[in-house]
């Protein structure tokens, strides 16, 4: 994990962070969710180090609350959603701060008040939601053609999940679920299923065949990484029509 430094936080550096903690849920066989306390703490430790200057601060303070609340610290992730509501901050965007803050007085068995906020949620954010659905249907008017991506479920998330533990995923989709969703709207639609190729590929083989293993018992991964990483380029991935059960995403191209 690197060290943040003060108001010079990268994005790279946040990208780590959300790593770390996108992978600290995870589902056993049974679908029984289990919390990675280690990579939890890691996440919240470098949340934390994200300098009040930085441009990413509202957004690690946010991101924090969820972890918070994974922990059961409510305190603290109601503390971090009162902090980005503050007036100070009248640009701040989280409309799913109010979810999370939702669910936590859900959690504390405090319906009343999750109830209000899911009102309240409603109310601002629904008349925003048909304004959207007029620019769509504008920019649809002006684009007859359009290009959209969405992750696959069935590669992304643990086996029988609805979705996986990633927390800004509100949806994913089934390459069929994602098809019938483009075409209530596209006359035409093309599916295309991302896939590794070469390099990819080749690093996807080896960690089925236990790599992860070899370079923290051999001590390389950082260097090894650090030269891997760097080198991928889009000739690593490829794009197909079949087999969309196995694609890492979906792209729809849409007339």
């Amino acid at each position: 994990m690197p060290t943040l430094g003060a108001s010079k936080t990268s994005g790279s550096a946040v990208a780590d962070i959300r790593d770390s903690f996108s992978h600290s849920a995870q589902c056993a066989e049974t679908n029984a969710p289990s919390i990675n306390s280690e990579k939890l703490s890691a996440a919240v430790k470098y949340w934390n180090q994200v300098d009040e200057g930085s441009e990413y601060w509202l957004d690690a303070l946010f991101e924090e609350s969820w972890a918070y609340f994974m922990a059961g610290d409510y305190p603290r992730a109601l503390g971090n959603i009162h902090t980005i509501e503050a007036p100070y901050f009248p640009g701040s965007f989280y409309p799913e701060a109010q979810i999370l803050k939702a669910v936590i007085y859900f959690s504390n068995c405090n319906y009343e008040a999750a109830t209000t906020v899911v009102a309240r949620f409603k109310k601002k954010y629904e008349p925003l939601r048909k304004e959207l659905e007029k620019v769509l249907a504008h920019f649809k008017a002006m684009a007859p053609l359009a290009f959209v991506s969405t992750p696959n479920v069935l590669t992304l998330a643990p086996k029988g999940a609805e979705k996986s533990d990633n927390p800004w995923h509100l949806r994913e989709y089934r390459a069929e679920e994602f098809r019938a969703l483009c075409e209530s709207v596209y006359d035409k639609v093309e599916i295309y299923g991302l896939f590794h190729a070469r390099k990819l590929r080749a690093h996807e083989l080896a960690l089925k065949a236990g790599w992860d293993r070899v370079h923290a018992a051999l001590r390389i991964t950082k260097p090894f990484y650090d030269r891997f990483t760097p080198a991928i380029s889009a000739r690593d991935f490829v794009l197909r029509r079949d087999d969309l059960d196995r694609a890492l995403d979906f792209i729809a191209v849409l007339r």
